[in-house]
């Protein structure tokens, strides 16, 4: 188990009804912690994993008076890894599910409207985690994740969807027990 702190980028698109589309970059910083499961055969290594991360990643958006934001709450995963050893040092890759909640608002003209989904997607990396000393292992990991589309503000004229994709760099510590 451990802790990890690192940063997340990519896009978040929106479209409503065929009424038009629009993009913005999406990005901030997360933290949070894992914990795991691994097993060793040989050299090769198996693992599973699950993390939870406290999310800084958002956009603002001002157009007319009006201010439209979406900012990801939290992200998780949930992830199966495999590794090869050599000596302290194993390179992985990793893939599995992704979560988050969103939580897209507009403002303006003394009124706030605000919705809340929770996105379900898949999620695919590579890593290097090193042993530091006994039972302690620092890491370095790149994740792609695909956040999937979910509509929001249904009840005003239909809603429109809105999905996200970024890349997360993060660094973390574990300790082996």
């Amino acid at each position: 188990m451990g802790a990890n702190a690192g940063y997340a980028g990519g896009a978040a698109r929106t479209s409503a009804n065929g009424i038009g589309s629009g993009s913005a970059g999406y990005d901030g910083l997360i933290s949070g912690g894992q914990i795991g499961y691994n097993w060793q055969s040989g050299k090769i290594v198996f693992g599973v994993e699950t993390d939870l991360q406290a999310s800084g990643v958002e956009y603002t958006e001002t157009s007319f008076g009006i201010i439209a934001r979406s900012r990801l709450d939290y992200l998780g995963t949930v992830r199966g890894r495999i590794g090869v050893t050599f000596a302290s040092i194993m390179p992985y890759v990793t893939a599995g599910i992704a979560y988050g909640q969103n939580t897209i608002s507009a403002s303006g003209f003394g009124t706030t409207i605000r919705d809340q989904q929770t996105h379900l997607g898949w999620t695919i990396g590579a890593g290097v985690e090193a042993q530091i000393s006994s039972g302690w292992s620092v890491k370095g990991e790149y994740l792609y994740v695909d956040l999937g589309r979910e509509t929001y503000f249904s009840a005003i004229a239909g809603g429109f969807q809105a999905e996200a994709d970024f890349h997360t760099a993060r660094i973390g510590l574990n300790y082996r027990f």
